[in-house]
């Protein structure tokens, strides 16, 4: 009866800390005032050649591909104040292809059919694609092929 009781413990106390564990992986919030005039450009930025998934091999970055460019997301959010209109959606997402590299316009290894793409409204970085999803506008960078 001890050993049930102390089992049952056990579970419960990891049932209540394995939420708890969780990461944050959220991005910083990118506003233009906040942007240096000397900001060279996301490509030639040594942070976005950081791989968050180094660690696990066989799992692909979030990557979509737009016009021929496949882009892979590492830049940040847009400052909820910067809006997209609809003139500016450049398309949705046709196909999730799961954990491969897409190879088709429109195919993204995440999310959903529909999630909307537009190109990123900062002037800092005009060769990036915004996809919205989690309610806010997430900047990606081009990946060289």
């Amino acid at each position: 009866m001890f050993k049930r009781l102390i089992c049952c413990f056990a579970v419960c106390l990891l049932c209540l800390l394995l939420p708890l564990s969780g990461c944050d992986r959220g991005g910083d919030v990118i506003h233009p005032s906040q942007i240096p005039s000397d900001t060279i450009s996301p490509s030639q930025s040594p942070s976005l050649d950081l791989d968050p998934y180094l660690d696990y091999p066989n799992i692909l970055p979030v990557m979509i591909m737009v016009e021929d460019t496949i882009y892979q997301q590492g830049c940040g959010v847009l400052d909820p104040s910067i809006r997209i209109d609809d003139s500016q959606i450049l398309g949705r997402i046709s196909e999730v292809i799961g954990n491969e590299r897409p190879s088709h316009n429109g195919e993204a290894n995440f999310l959903y059919v529909g999630t909307r793409y537009a190109r990123c409204p900062l002037e800092e970085y005009s060769d990036c694609i915004v996809v919205f999803y989690a309610q806010q506008w997430h900047i990606f960078h081009p990946v060289d092929s």
